[in-house]
C-alpha cells in the first residue's frame, strides 16, 4: 500500500506541472486510488481522463473494473464495450501477456489472463474465437494437477 501512496503522491505533483494533463497520468493516479480502495475518488480520475484529450481505450477499461468492484454490472459492461469501441485490438497487449506466460510455463497465470480478457471484453466473435482457443491450448498443455478457475 505504500508503494501506491507514494506513486499517487508523485502522480499528483505531475499532473500540477503538465500543461494539459495526460489520460495516462489521470488514469495511473485513478489506478493508485483503486489499488488503495479509494474507488469513488478513482472514479473521478477516470471520469476526468474520459473528458480530456487522448486515448481512451485504457481508462474505459480501468473505469469498466472500479464500476464492478462497486456493484454497477450495467456501467461495467458499457465501459467494456466503449473500451473496445476505442481500440479494436484492445485485447492483444493482454494477449502477449498470456503468451509470455506460456513461454514461461505459468499456465495458471495465462488462463488467467485469457479468462479475464473473455470475461470482461465483449469481442468480435472471430477475436473471441481465437482467445477461447487459445486457452484451450493453455488448458492442455497445463501440468497434471494444475487448478484453474471456471
Amino acid at each position: 500500500m505504500q508503494r501506491y501512496l507514494q506513486a499517487a503522491a508523485h502522480l499528483n505533483l505531475a499532473l500540477k506541472h503538465q500543461y494539459r494533463p495526460e489520460v495516462v497520468t489521470i488514469v495511473s493516479l485513478g489506478r493508485c486510488y483503486q489499488e488503495l480502495g479509494k474507488h469513488e475518488l478513482a472514479l473521478e480520475h477516470y471520469d476526468s481522463a474520459l473528458r480530456s484529450d487522448g486515448p481512451k481505450a485504457y481508462a474505459f477499461f480501468c473505469r469498466g473494473h472500479c464500476r464492478r468492484l462497486l456493484g454497477d454490472e450495467a456501467g461495467s459492461a458499457a465501459d467494456f464495450s466503449q473500451c473496445i469501441k476505442a481500440d479494436s485490438k484492445f485485447h492483444v497487449s493482454y494477449m502477449q501477456r498470456a503468451e509470455e506466460c506460456v513461454r514461461r510455463q505459468d499456465f495458471v497465470g495465462a488462463d488467467d489472463i485469457l479468462s479475464s480478457i473473455l470475461k470482461h471484453l465483449p469481442l468480435p466473435h472471430d477475436e473471441r474465437y481465437k482467445v477461447e482457443e487459445r486457452r484451450k491450448f493453455v488448458r492442455q498443455r497445463s501440468p497434471r494437477g494444475q487448478k484453474f478457475h471456471s
